[in-house]
């Protein structure tokens, strides 16, 4: 079977399951892996797209306006799917309700009359196919490749906006979408985990920070480059992340939880005299169609229960001007950085020039 026949049997199981009728699909993240990769994106910013899915007992369809037809039909949407099309004068939402089956009808963006995907969709998405990897390990590695061409640009004259032009001018041209580029320079980033960019130079150091989306996969990864020796206080910072990062990665196995997870990031910090460091910045948490799919912390998770193999990650442990990202895979041997230059080594968070 295909993926996406794969797919779609695994839905309708589920929704047998879980007593459902109807599955609808509006988000972007969840068109892109009904889709394999495919797109409904038209503005890059919109939680929805401009197409949605609706899957029955005996149908696969997908739904949108006239004018985006041609190019969802070429580009974006598998054989596997039925295209229904309707003139954009028309209100979508009414003609698709003249489709919908009597019963109850689950959505990821639910409307009055509908209720929200059950767990077991929701965790669907989470956990990766072999095709699914190793698109991602393709996009992951763009992004890399992308964020050093980036940062090689930059100048200790270079400001902030340009150096996020350059993120996302390589990023596209890669065919991957900028969702969001942050860029810091030596000033602002000790100041702001989020340094939203300004038109002021960098400086003599400088944090570039990617949400990367490729075939609806997103790659999250931060690096920083310096234009001088670093202090004993950042290469105490760096050694310090470090260690975070690697009780992530231990604590990041099969059978845990993401509040174990979380755990073991806030241990290591209390261990290196930085407890308070925690609760200034999230420490990220499962990914794959979604920046982040989920946020880890002393809570319980509503979407992945257990930790299981084949799920994306992106940590990020932070202390005041310093930040280490990667996204990760967690495969049945370990985990594996896919956000790195070199297959199976561990990039660096920063460079000297």
């Amino acid at each position: 079977m295909s993926e996406i026949s794969t797919k779609i049997a695994q839905l309708r199981t589920l929704m047998i399951q879980e007593g459902l009728v109807a599955l609808r699909f509006k988000g972007v993240d969840w068109f892109a892996w009904a889709t394999g990769g495919g797109s409904n994106v038209v503005l890059q910013t919109a939680e929805t797209g401009v197409a949605e899915i609706l899957l029955t007992e005996k149908n696969a369809f997908v739904l949108h306006n006239r004018i985006e037809e041609p190019r969802l039909r070429e580009e974006e949407v598998p054989a596997e799917f039925e295209i229904l099309v309707f003139p954009w004068q028309q209100n979508l939402e009414s003609e698709i309700l003249s489709f919908l089956p009597k019963g109850k009808v689950a959505s990821d963006l639910p409307k009055p009359g509908e209720v929200a995907l059950p767990a077991s969709v929701l965790r669907a998405k989470l956990v990766l196919s072999e095709v699914e990897i190793l698109r991602y390990r393709k996009i992951a590695s763009l992004s890399a490749t992308a964020m050093q061409a980036a940062l090689a640009r930059a100048t200790p004259e270079t400001t902030e906006l340009q150096l996020a032009s350059f993120g996302a001018q390589e990023l596209i041209s890669r065919g991957i979408d900028a969702a969001l580029v942050l860029a810091g320079g030596e000033w602002r980033v000790k100041k702001h985990r989020h340094p939203i960019p300004k038109n002021v130079p960098i400086g003599k150091s400088a944090m570039l920070v990617f949400c990367a989306r490729g075939m609806g996969l997103f790659s999250n990864l931060t690096r920083f480059v310096y234009f001088r020796d670093l202090t004993s206080q950042e290469k105490d910072g760096w050694s310090k992340l470090n260690s975070i990062e690697s009780a992530a990665f231990a604590a990041t196995k099969s059978g845990h939880s993401l509040q174990q997870v979380y755990a073991a990031m806030q241990e290591q910090y209390a261990k290196l005299g930085c407890a308070e460091e925690i609760d200034r910045h999230h420490q990220g948490g499962p990914t794959g169609y979604l920046s982040r799919e989920e946020i880890a912390g002393p809570f319980a998770a509503q979407k992945m229960l257990n930790i299981e193999a084949n799920t994306a990650f992106a940590w990020n442990p932070s202390l005041p001007g310093q930040k280490i990202e990667d996204t990760i895979l967690l495969g049945a041997t370990g985990i594996e950085v896919l956000t790195s230059l070199k297959p199976g080594m561990r990039d660096n968070a920063w460079t000297q020039r």
